[in-house]
């Protein structure tokens, strides 16, 4: 197993930090994101995770991993989609 990480790892593993630290205000205060924004860019980054990790770019995908679960957060914060998860639990 080779531990070097290549440059396309490292860049695409700095811009997902970068990301990542972007998405902090979010969780800050209140859901701003509308679910039609939120739930497309959960699924494209889940993709982007199988994508790098089937190619070996572990750290690509692990910090890609981080933002997909950002998203989902955002996601099962947004106000309607709260109401519509405490109707299904009653």
């Amino acid at each position: 197993m080779e531990l070097a990480l290549s440059w396309q790892d490292i860049a695409l593993t700095v811009g997902n930090l970068a990301l990542l630290v972007a998405m902090v205000p979010e969780f800050a205060g209140k859901p701003k994101l509308p679910l039609a924004t939120s739930i497309p860019a959960a699924c494209a980054l889940f993709l982007f995770t199988i994508a790098y990790a089937t190619v070996g770019l572990w750290s690509a995908a692990v910090s890609s991993g981080l933002i997909t679960t950002g998203w989902v957060i955002l996601m099962l914060d947004h106000p309607r989609f709260n109401k519509v998860s405490k109707r299904k639990r009653k």
